[in-house]
């Protein structure tokens, strides 16, 4: 279109029947068999879940599902222990919208807020604080001071 100097969209939609005449003349391909193979569609399939990203999670023992980042707990009347660590699809659909199944059951979902994790607080060292020295018996204090193999008594005089 730039060749032919098309700059906007009315030349573009006056060109398009040209276009379309030549792009067939071109690449048109002559069908083996007349036969028309379409099939109706099945108006008991949920195009929806079908067209959805499709994934498996773990149920946490508190009833939660974690998926792209945010948590969402399961609104039951059921017990915790029917869920617990049990595996769910999670259909995401094009409109982003979460969907969670159990054994062809759809589950109630709310989205909570996740918290952050609470940070420990930790005060700076001081300039001024230093290492104590080991106390006088420790076993630091007698390393290399042997005598045939037993500590040699620190409190004996020089000779």
């Amino acid at each position: 279109m730039r060749l032919l100097g098309i700059n906007d969209y009315e030349q573009a939609n006056q060109y398009l029947p040209e276009f379309i005449r030549d792009y067939n003349r071109r690449f048109v391909v002559v069908p083996v068999s007349n036969l028309d193979c379409h099939h109706p569609l099945d108006e008991t399939l949920d195009l929806d879940f079908l067209f959805s990203i499709h994934a498996f999670r773990i149920i946490t023992q508190t009833l939660l599902i974690h998926f792209t980042g945010k948590v969402y707990q399961i609104v039951t009347k059921h017990s915790a222990y029917y869920y617990a660590k049990q595996e769910v699809l999670i259909a995401c659909n094009p409109s982003w919208a979460i969907s969670a199944w159990y054994h062809v059951n759809l589950l109630t979902l709310d989205e909570i807020e996740k918290r952050p994790k609470q940070r420990t607080i930790v005060f700076p060292k001081s300039a001024e604080a230093k290492p104590l020295p080991p106390a006088h018996d420790h076993h630091c204090r007698i390393y290399g001071k042997k005598i045939n193999g037993k500590p040699k008594p620190t409190n004996l005089s020089t000779e």
